[in-house]
């Protein structure tokens, strides 16, 4: 499943590493909806199904709100939340949800940056 979001995340990224003119301003793509868009819409949702075995809660990530969304449609609104959804997403399975000193004071391990240097 973790793969699946994987690829999806490669499949976004591939239109914008080959774009070849940085000053044309071609009509933008949406990245999670419309009738040309990839499965990258659907593998979010499946890895949010997931999110309880990385001990995470699909409710935290707008869930209900995405499962009625319609990736048929294209929709700035719905491409927008599953941007954001995606990325906390993300950023929670890399660097966790909550901060280990609220939980031990002692803790000594540096938390992973999200951006490395």
């Amino acid at each position: 499943m973790f793969r699946g979001f994987l690829i999806a995340c490669l499949l976004l990224a591939a239109p914008l590493a080959g774009a070849q003119d940085p000053d044309a301003n071609p009509a933008p793509i949406p990245a999670w909806t419309g009738p040309d868009r990839n499965d990258a819409f659907e593998s979010l949702i499946a890895a949010l199904e997931e999110a309880e075995r990385h001990g995470l809660r699909r409710s935290d990530y707008s869930y209900d709100a995405l499962s009625e969304i319609d990736p048929d449609i294209v929709s700035d609104t719905a491409d927008a939340l599953a941007s954001r959804v995606f990325r906390d997403y993300a950023e929670d399975l890399l660097t966790g949800r909550i901060n280990p000193l609220s939980v031990e004071p002692n803790w000594r391990v540096q938390r992973r940056s999200p951006f490395p240097s």
